[in-house]
């Protein structure tokens, strides 16, 4: 897996694009990236599937996921009413981000996915 992570401070977000594939390391990957960044504490985000084709990833791993988030907003004590916005045009990667969207309810921020970015832009902005 490809991940671009953007923290600019120009930016009002924070901006992850993943290409190629995604397993459950690379889950891991994605959560180390954006825990590393000045603003996740503050910043929505915005989290870009479009490129990716191949998901390698278990219930397992997204159970692991939401539980290490967890206890990261636990300790880190974020902005609670942040919202995250997964971009995920292809059916294939609008379901699994779905599911992904299931296994984060039971933390305090907003996650919504969307088949393309400017839809997700105004839910940001709204």
């Amino acid at each position: 897996m490809i991940i671009t992570v953007d923290d600019s401070e120009s930016l009002p977000y924070i901006r992850v694009s993943l290409q190629y594939k995604i397993s459950d390391d690379d889950l891991q990957q994605l959560q180390d990236a954006l825990f590393s960044c000045k603003g996740f504490k503050s910043k929505d985000q915005l989290i870009d599937y479009s490129g990716i084709v191949h998901y390698e990833i278990t219930a397992q791993g997204l159970e692991a996921y939401s539980r290490r988030l967890a206890e990261a907003l636990e300790s880190s004590r974020p902005r609670l009413d942040r919202k995250i916005a997964i971009v995920a045009p292809k059916d294939l990667s609008f379901g699994m981000s779905r599911v992904f969207v299931a296994h984060m309810q039971r933390l305090p921020s907003s996650y919504h996915v969307f088949r393309n970015e400017e839809e997700a832009f105004a839910w940001l902005a709204s």
